[in-house]
């Protein structure tokens, strides 16, 4: 269904433009024909051209790119599967497409189920979510919960994370270029396009796995001292005012990361200063289920200091036209350099007791 070098070249595409803020953007969203047979995802960019993923949500998934004023062109598909569509807008909600695959064309008469850019400049009150993380797809421990909160529900999201995860491996065919980081911090932007959100992303590094004060250490070197440190992280709580904070459990950070556990205490000691600022702060209590590879089996519980709160990705979301869990699966694919395809379809196979997602309110 996907490769890692496929969909790396997904990636880059992706990254040649940005969103569109012109009238463009009344095609970007989820279409479907009236049979639900396939999801068509559609994005508009500002130059002009529009990227269309279909997906018939099993193993069919094709992408396809039109460049400015060839959207009654039939095109192949991008990655070099044997496909190609031709598609034709005939309002802002209705479209006619003849998607071809292995040389057998389908007609499918299209309709704008979801809008892909909710927000508008009149949501000024709307609830503050921070993320706040070690590395690019971090996200991952909690992706269907943060599809709820800052899709579904249309909450103010922002993701503040420390390093670029230039330490990270590479799994990447042609390898990744020009470095693991740039291509890491390249597929988070990716990410938090898909989560509406903000993105502020420092490059503190990533200091060899030994502990969480060796890291923060590290990190306060970058910085230029503790202080220096800290206040990054007070100027992000103050510009984005958050009401909820999401961010790992310093005993365990789910994976048992270092770097995981020294961003829960660093954020914590902010916080112990600022005694005006009192957003919730919920713990990320979710551990991995199995490995990451084809023995992936979801999340469990991870060992909590307190009772949870649970999130069960199963429920549907009108954002994503099918489960929770699906914004897993999304997230996953902004990140070829991380996930093969061997672990990516277990993730897309995951059984439904592997779709919970737990987490502890931190209370100083």
């Amino acid at each position: 269904m996907r490769s890692s070098t496929k969909l790396s070249i997904l990636l880059g595409m992706l990254f040649a433009f940005h969103w569109t803020t012109t009238g463009a953007e009344i095609f970007s969203g989820i279409w479907k024909p009236a049979d639900q047979s396939y999801n068509f995802y559609i994005q508009s960019y500002d130059t002009g051209s529009t990227l269309i993923i279909a997906s018939d949500g099993a193993d069919g998934w094709y992408v396809f790119l039109y460049p400015e004023g060839t959207e009654n062109t039939t095109l192949p598909e991008l990655l070099g599967r044997n496909a190609s569509l031709a598609i034709r807008f005939l309002s802002d909600v209705q479209a006619s497409a003849i998607l071809t695959v292995g040389g057998m064309p389908t007609a499918y008469d299209i309709e704008k189920t979801f809008t892909g850019d909710c927000r508008s400049a009149g949501d000024y009150e709307k609830p503050s979510v921070l993320f706040f993380a070690a590395h690019p797809d971090d996200e991952l421990l909690i992706a269907p919960y943060l599809g709820k909160l800052c899709v579904e529900d249309r909450m103010s999201c922002t993701f503040a994370v420390l390093s670029r995860g230039e330490s990270g491996p590479c799994r990447l065919e042609q390898g990744c270029l020009p470095d693991v980081g740039t291509v890491r911090s390249l597929e988070l932007m990716n990410s938090a396009r898909v989560f509406n959100a903000e993105l502020i992303h420092w490059d503190l590094g990533n200091p060899p796995e030994e502990s969480p004060e060796t890291t923060l250490d590290y990190w306060a070197a970058r910085a230029g001292d503790r202080d220096s440190l800290e206040s990054l992280v007070a100027h992000v709580l103050r510009i984005t005012d958050p009401e909820l904070i999401i961010t790992f459990d310093p005993s365990h950070g789910s994976t048992g990361h270092p770097d995981h556990r020294a961003a829960a205490m660093l954020l914590l000691d902010v916080l112990e200063d600022m005694d005006q600022m009192q957003p919730k702060v919920l713990f990320i209590e979710t551990a991995i289920r199995g490995g990451l590879d084809h023995t992936f089996r979801g999340f469990e519980q991870a060992p909590s200091q307190g009772d949870c709160i649970s999130f069960d990705a199963t429920q549907q979301l009108q954002s994503i036209a099918g489960e929770a869990w699906d914004y897993e699966s999304l997230c996953a694919a902004q990140y070829p350099s991380q996930i093969d395809e061997e672990l990516y379809q277990a993730i897309v196979d995951t059984p439904d007791d592997g779709k919970t997602f737990y987490f502890l309110e931190y209370r100083d």
